[in-house]
């Protein structure tokens, strides 16, 4: 158990370090030493969604309303995360670039306990290195500040405790609340209540959907 979590906590540190790439310069230039192999140039600039998302967090921490003095197309929850980056980081590129660091790296750790679950410490290492080397890119929009990467850390959570092998209403009921935080970040993610349900259903033996393996569940 404790050399599976020690390698979790290494995939963690790859997946930081691995995603860092795109504000490299700005570490080498603060300690004077660069830990990637090649960094040239300067880190890479905001797109313009992260821009006008920091903008946006930015407004709201002068005072601003969302939707009446500012406005954008999408549920308040991704907005509220890019102010409380502001504050804690200031109105600076780098405090946007470390913004999806928790979530990422949650969604690493959920990815690992799911595929422990159901198949062991080599599933769990394999998934998780799988998911930080898939779910990113070589370039700026895999490694930005997306709401992409809020909204999968509140779905896989549902996920997480759908699959957990503990049905009970307290249960579903935070899975529910995950959902709508998921829901919050990008609207789409109410496609995801849908193989909830599914799930749920399966759980009680109604539907032959094959979803035995969620529910069995293994020791970490």
């Amino acid at each position: 158990m404790r050399a599976s979590r020690w390698i979790l906590l290494g995939l963690l540190v790859l997946a930081a370090w691995y995603r860092a790439h795109t504000f490299g310069p700005s570490v080498r230039a603060a300690v004077g030493y660069d830990f990637w192999p090649r960094t040239i140039g300067e880190s890479e600039p905001l797109d313009c969604d992260e821009a006008a998302y920091a903008y946006i967090g930015r407004r709201i921490l002068t005072g601003d309303v969302l939707y009446r003095d500012v406005t954008e197309n999408k549920p308040p929850l991704g907005y509220w995360v890019y102010a409380a980056a502001v504050a804690l980081g200031g109105y600076r590129e780098l405090a946007i670039r470390l913004l999806p660091y928790p979530f990422i790296l949650g969604t690493t750790a959920l990815v690992w306990w799911i595929a422990a679950r159901m198949g062991g410490r080599l599933a769990a290492a394999v998934a998780a290195w799988l998911f930080i080397m898939l779910s990113t890119d070589p370039y700026l929009f895999g490694n930005g500040s997306d709401f992409e990467h809020i909204m999968n850390c509140f779905s896989v959570a549902m996920l997480a405790l759908l699959a957990s092998g503990r049905p009970s209403r307290r249960l579903v009921f935070a899975a529910g609340v995950c959902l709508g935080l998921a829901v919050l970040v990008k609207q789409v993610a109410i496609v995801q209540a849908l193989p909830a349900v599914l799930l749920l259903v399966a759980r009680k033996g109604r539907l032959p959907l094959g979803c035995g393996s969620l529910l069995r569940c293994r020791p970490i």
